[in-house]
């Protein structure tokens, strides 16, 4: 497994007590200026329901063009990472044995990060990179790869979808606040 940067580290379960702290508002300032950012690109974000599903859901609209299949891409993720542990187990943090690991990330709700995107990558074929707000693109890449997926992380908490100007539909396939 050919592993990419690995740029949020293994607290992101400990990171779950302080994602309450940034308010709507601010995440809608930082998409806004993301979008600044992504435009010369000729990107945009499409912002995901954030519901600890953001990740999967984010996937899902790389994947599909909708965000309503999160829970088929957690499902199939979390069984990848299950059936290869020697390429994932390392990495989960040293106070939560694997299976539990595994088998809390296969709930709804349950905020994906590292260790789900790069299952993703391998088991999806795609390289991702990820757009983060005043800050350098950063990229996980795989071998394999037969596609290129683009999502951000916002405010240290919150994944969304990028997607190509031209590609982006106006409506919203889920609707949410």
């Amino acid at each position: 497994i050919v592993w990419g940067a690995c740029f949020m580290g293994k607290g992101v379960r400990r990171a779950k007590t302080r994602r309450q702290h940034v308010s709507a508002a601010q995440l809608q300032g930082e998409i806004k200026m993301l979008n600044a950012q992504l435009g010369p690109l000729g990107l945009k974000v499409r912002d995901v329901q954030g519901d600890g599903n953001c990740l999967f859901r984010a996937a899902s609209d790389q994947m599909y063009e909708t965000s309503c299949r999160h829970s088929q891409i957690r499902q199939e993720v979390m069984q990848y990472i299950k059936d290869f542990p020697d390429d994932f187990a390392p990495f989960v943090e040293d106070d939560e044995p694997f299976e539990d690991y595994v088998a809390r990330m296969q709930e709804d709700g349950e905020w994906g990060g590292n260790i789900e995107i790069q299952a993703m990558s391998v088991l999806y074929h795609a390289d991702f990179v990820i757009h983060v707000y005043d800050g350098p693109r950063l990229e996980v890449r795989n071998p394999g790869a037969t596609a290129v997926w683009h999502i951000c992380y916002l405010s240290g908490e919150h994944y969304g979808s990028v997607r190509a100007v031209d590609r982006d539909k106006q409506e919203d396939d889920e609707p949410f606040e």
